[in-house]
């Protein structure tokens, strides 16, 4: 998702068991996502910001929200950017 300031922020999943934490996503898929999250990153490594996946952090900021692909891009963005 691309912030405020123009970088692109991405999250990192570094654990196949972070990555299952979201809806719709098979372990045969992990290294795939990995493998375009890095190319990407070399690329445009200029305008990139690899986010680890925090697991307490982000559940702790999603609360009683539903977890979907919009709520895991905020809070992505904002810990890009230090406000989590």
């Amino acid at each position: 998702e691309r912030g405020d300031n123009g970088m692109v922020a991405l999250t990192w999943y570094s654990t196949i068991d972070d990555y299952l934490t979201g809806d719709e996503r098979t372990p045969s898929h992990y290294k795939t996502y990995l493998s375009a999250i890095a190319e990407f990153a070399s690329l445009y490594h200029d305008n990139v910001v690899l986010v680890p996946f925090d697991r307490e952090s982000y559940f702790r900021f999603l609360g009683d929200r539903e977890d979907n692909y919009a709520e895991r891009s905020e809070w992505t963005v904002r810990r890009a950017g230090g406000e989590l």
